[in-house]
């Protein structure tokens, strides 16, 4: 594991070996090209996944604000005790929150050219104090971080140890 940053920095990042996304979107795209007039189909491809996007986002408000509207309803019928809650995030969410917590905050990285497929810091290494790691208590229900410290010790302790 100590020589996968490196690994990193000379071969790229290994998160994007599957093409089930590419190939995905290329049909998605295609899609979109069969709705163009075919002049200047790249800017009209864009304008639909760009509409796209907004009418996801609408649905997902939608969709929230209708729980906490009948949430509201049932709370003023008297049907229920507790206060009225928006709907629970979503394991998406919860991860951009988690991710937006760790992200370090004194040292950002600059804007990434749209063509480069990713951006690697100059940076060698960042440091996180695991004890105050955010992550634990935001995501208490989830089963990978349930006894994580003590896992994460033994797993340390085993690999200096050279234990399997």
């Amino acid at each position: 594991m100590g020589d996968y940053p490196d690994a990193v920095v000379r071969m790229g990042t290994t998160d994007s070996y599957s093409t089930q996304i590419s190939e995905c979107k290329h049909k998605e795209v295609k899609g979109y090209y069969a709705r163009t007039n075919r002049r200047n189909h790249g800017q009209q491809i864009a304008n639909h996944e760009c509409r796209q996007h907004l009418l996801r986002a609408i649905n997902r408000r939608m969709a929230t604000a209708a729980a906490f509207e009948a949430a509201n309803a049932a709370a003023a019928a008297g049907e229920s005790t507790q206060p009225p809650t928006p709907a629970t995030p979503s394991p998406a969410a919860q991860r951009t929150a988690v991710a937006d917590l760790l992200r370090p905050q004194e040292d950002p990285l600059p804007r990434t050219p749209p063509r480069l497929h990713h951006h690697i810091s100059e940076s060698k290494r960042s440091w996180l104090d695991i004890y105050e790691f955010p992550a634990l208590s935001i995501l208490q229900d989830d089963p990978a971080v349930q006894e994580f410290l003590p896992k994460l010790k033994a797993h340390l302790l085993s690999k200096l140890l050279g234990l399997p």
